[in-house]
């Protein structure tokens, strides 16, 4: 339904949202009863019809030329009549748009719960999608809809229809609007390989991939290096805060109890950085404002295991934190198997265990590593 530098969207599926009996209603509380009268007189069929559709969306945010989240969205349009003409088509509304994290799964609508209450909190670039649709999408959707309009009267208008024609015919009928959306820019939209499957499907998307990675993407042509740079920049910092909301459950239930005397924050997925910043925090008692916190930190052992983009500059802060002896006063061990700790880490962690006695710094091979040795070994016997 739409596709430019911001994102794209395409409908993945259309139901009938027509409702039998009396009272029924759609999503938003609308009545949404369907209806579909074909009268013959003297010779010529009359189609009179009232119906509602429901619309499945998929769509993806872009920042700098990269797909940086995907999501989906559910519309229902209601009221699809008969007698509309095209002002009705232009200004024709979604009904109700919803994201998917709004929407019950099929089949479980009835249960308890699911009574219009959002299924889980959105992120950010969901709701990106959804406000995406809602303006870029809906004026694919009136143009199709109005064409659908045409189409139903032309084909009651049709002879070997109205006389009882059978399907062929009425399919032949169909083959020809078809043609004729192919004309107005409204054929079906085509997904890249690249959409597919994240690969790209052809040496230009290749090395257009490649230059996206070295920050020339070709939605930045054009621009002077000190804002492509700026562009750049931006799409790395919404990126970062994208994982920062989405942060690992243990390491943010660490960093709201300092008491803890095993801080077990093994496949956390942590980085330099701000994850980095508030694990000093935590462990010196200072908030990420840098005010003191009410309790001192209790933790025995700190365990980084497996987060291998803890590298030196990423670990540094930590080993400076401890060497002052106000971090963590009772830590005992530091974990750091499975980092990507090097040799600075290495000889920074001997001075660090000079001035702190009883603490003892551990490398080597994570746990990952380490169960990987294992499976090839059992291969190899």
């Amino acid at each position: 339904v739409f596709e430019d530098e911001s994102g794209s969207a395409r409908c993945v599926a259309v139901r009938g949202d027509y409702r039998q009996g009396e009272g029924d209603s759609g999503a938003d509380g609308s009545e949404t009863g369907g209806e579909c009268f074909l009268n013959w007189r003297k010779g010529e069929c009359f189609a009179t019809y009232n119906f509602g559709v429901r619309l499945e969306f998929k769509g993806s945010v872009r920042v700098a030329g990269r797909t940086i989240g995907q999501s989906k969205a559910v519309a229902w349009v209601h009221d699809v009549k008969y007698d509309d003409d095209a002002a009705a088509d232009a200004a024709r509304p979604f009904a109700t748009l919803q994201g998917a994290w709004e929407v019950p799964a099929q089949g479980q609508q009835h249960m308890v719960g699911n009574k219009g209450e959002p299924q889980r909190a959105a992120v950010e670039y969901e709701e990106a999608v959804k406000r995406a649709v809602g303006t870029k999408g809906l004026e694919a959707v009136r143009r199709k809809l109005a064409l659908l309009r045409e189409a139903l009267q032309d084909l009651a208008k049709d002879p070997t229809v109205a006389s009882g024609g059978s399907i062929p015919a009425a399919a032949a009928s169909a083959d020809r609007w078809l043609a004729v959306a192919q004309e107005r820019g409204c054929t079906r939209g085509e997904v890249s390989q690249a959409d597919r499957t994240g690969q790209p499907s052809s040496s230009s998307e290749s090395s257009s991939e490649s230059s996206s990675e070295a920050g020339h993407h070709p939605s930045l042509a054009g621009l002077s290096p000190e804002a492509r740079a700026e562009a750049v920049e931006s799409s790395r910092l919404y990126v970062e805060q994208l994982r920062l909301e989405h942060r690992s459950d243990r390491f943010v239930q660490a960093l709201q109890d300092p008491t803890k005397k095993e801080l077990n924050l093994a496949l956390c997925d942590l980085r330099g950085g701000r994850d980095m910043e508030d694990l000093v925090g935590l462990l010196t008692g200072l908030s990420s404002t840098g005010s003191k916190e009410s309790s001192e930190c209790a933790a025995e052992t700190l365990d980084l295991r497996d987060n291998p983009h803890l590298d030196d500059a990423a670990l540094q802060p930590i080993l400076v934190a401890l060497a002052t002896g106000k971090a963590a006063p009772g830590l005992r061990a530091l974990k750091l198997q499975g980092t990507g700790a090097g040799v600075v880490t290495r000889n920074m962690a001997c001075g660090l265990q000079l001035l702190r006695k009883g603490l003892a710094v551990e490398f080597g091979q994570g746990m990952m590593e380490t169960a990987a040795s294992a499976v090839a070994a059992r291969g190899k016997n």
